[in-house]
């Protein structure tokens, strides 16, 4: 995580379960520092298994007044990021001949939203970056997947609800009934467990052909 603190404290959490856990201070827009967070990685437990990217950012605003500043910093960080930790990670998995990636897209990496240009176009970029690497490292018993959420509780959701309030002029339950339940046949927001359950799955053994 960018924030120590932030990983640290589930480094802490994974430990009290039982586990064993390290934090590592990483900024995924960085070569250098997801290159430092696989080979910390790799001095604490001899080799990586499993990537999972879920590193995200979101930023809501019209196409014509969205900062380009906010461009670069959600495509560096959804989709340049996965690209550079993916790659520092197959540099060990490869020569070990396995290894499992899970990539966190969204389901806007297959349909477009206004107002959030950026965001959309990272995804679907996450997408075919998953798709591309999936077919090039299939061979040495890799697997690349990528898991495509639709609106769940976690904190960007929660920033997302303020944008579009903002944006459209209305309070957040209006935002859910009118923005986001018409594409939830639920009508409801899903639960994080409920995402953090179906990448275990694709990072375990028994996904090892999908």
């Amino acid at each position: 995580d960018i924030d120590e603190n932030a990983a640290t404290i589930v480094a802490e959490e994974v430990r009290a379960a039982g586990g064993l856990s390290i934090a590592v201070a990483t900024d995924v827009t960085s070569r250098s520092s997801a290159e430092e967070m696989v080979g910390r990685a790799l001095e604490s437990f001899d080799q990586v298994d499993i990537l999972v990217n879920a590193a995200g950012v979101q930023f809501v605003a019209s196409i014509l007044e969205f900062p380009e500043e906010q461009w670069h910093r959600l495509i560096a960080i959804n989709l340049t990021g996965t690209f550079l930790c993916s790659q520092a990670a197959l540099r060990s998995m490869i020569p070990q001949g396995s290894g499992r990636i899970v990539n966190i897209s969204s389901v806007l990496g297959k349909v477009g939203a206004k107002f959030k240009p950026a965001y959309t176009a990272a995804k679907h970029g996450v997408i075919g970056l998953t798709r591309s690497m999936a077919l090039e490292v299939a061979e040495y018993g890799i697997t690349v997947n990528a898991v495509c959420p639709g609106v769940t509780g976690t904190a960007l959701v929660e920033g997302q609800l303020d944008g579009l309030a903002r944006t459209h002029g209305i309070d957040r339950e209006e935002v859910l009934r009118q923005i986001f339940y018409p594409d939830i046949p639920q009508k409801r927001v899903m639960e994080p467990h409920e995402i953090a359950d179906f990448v275990v799955y694709l990072a375990s053994d028994r996904a090892q052909a999908i």
